[in-house]
């Protein structure tokens, strides 16, 4: 085997990663990564051991994802390559970021920036600025996160990158909802939606489809909300997004309990919290005990709606969110 077999059946892992098939792909990358070891083929082998580590990430796998991007680390750094180094610094940023660590998860991306500039990497760039704006989202930094995404989306359009922009667009939306700018939310995510559909990014119309049934329930439509959520969710499981999953079960949870469903809500607040636990998802299990504490409190247990409340406040406490409550 040479090296162009190592390489052919990585391109075949990275075809089935552009599809959202990560069974398939993390076998082409496995099978890749053997021919590369066989060859003593350095930049290979890290190259798919970080495609592992990021087929882990998108399946929510986040500790299993850590531990492969600190592997392919130390391989790239040894071959000073730079740009292989930077997206492994960036992807443990994303981990951290998922992991509610959001000191770490920026203090990650602010390293990551300047290798990324320093080889003249525009894309890497234009990722990190995004995730940047990510972590003050999540922390209810709403302008400085519309400032990094706008900055994002003039380096993914530069770079001729349609995801990049379809996914700040989707994020401007998302900001503009957290600001009840439901008019303007809406038409970002169906401006995303179209382009997420024209690339064939089926994560990004899962994503765009969810965030619709957000500004729906926000709106008082729950029957409207409900219906984006299981469009949502065939998506999610056909991709297989966990922790897209999680977050339409939990959504479907909160439609419930506005129609006083209570045994439907209380069932899918179960799901999604047991959900959020496997991926190690912080603020998405805050997010369900906030729902059960208002369960809770709607059919007369207020008791239990107080500790279910104090319970999410010092989760939200703990990963650095006061007072906030994040719809997902």
């Amino acid at each position: 085997m040479d090296q162009q077999d190592g390489e052919s059946v990585k391109s075949l892992g990275d075809a089935a990663y552009g599809r959202a098939h990560y069974q398939e792909a993390a076998e082409q990358y496995r099978r890749a990564l053997a021919l590369y070891r066989e060859t003593g083929d350095q930049l290979g082998e890290a190259g798919c051991i970080e495609c592992l580590a990021d087929v882990a990430y998108c399946q929510a796998y986040y500790e299993q994802a850590a531990v492969a991007y600190r592997r392919a680390l130390p391989l790239y750094r040894g071959i000073g390559a730079r740009l292989g180094e930077a997206n492994c610094v960036k992807g443990l940023g994303d981990v951290a970021r998922m992991q509610a660590r959001f000191e770490e998860a920026s203090a990650a991306y602010r390293r990551a920036l300047p290798l990324y500039r320093e080889i003249g990497a525009r894309l890497g760039e234009a990722n990190c600025v995004k995730s940047l704006g990510n972590v003050a989202f999540t922390q209810a930094r709403f302008e400085e996160a519309a400032s990094e995404y706008r900055r994002a989306l003039a380096a993914y359009a530069e770079t001729g990158d349609r995801l990049g922009e379809a996914n700040c667009i989707k994020s401007m939306g998302d900001v503009a909802r957290m600001q009840a700018r439901y008019q303007e939310a809406t038409v970002e995510y169906h401006r995303a939606l179209s382009l997420y559909h024209e690339i064939g990014a089926r994560l990004g119309e899962a994503n765009c489809l969810k965030c619709l049934g957000n500004v729906a329930l926000s709106q008082g439509r729950p029957e409207e909300a409900a219906s984006e959520y299981r469009r949502a969710l065939g998506l999610y499981r056909e991709t297989g997004d966990r922790l897209g999953e999680a977050n339409c079960a939990k959504s479907m949870g909160d439609v419930a309990l506005s129609q006083a469903r209570f045994e439907e809500s209380a069932t899918a607040y179960r799901l999604a919290r047991v959900l959020y636990r496997e991926i190690g998802d912080r603020l998405g299990e805050a997010n369900c005990l906030f729902g059960i504490g208002q369960l809770a409190s709607a059919t007369g247990d207020a008791e239990a709606g107080r500790a279910a409340s104090r319970e999410a406040e010092a989760v939200y406490a703990e990963i650095g969110i006061r007072g906030y409550h994040r719809p997902l």
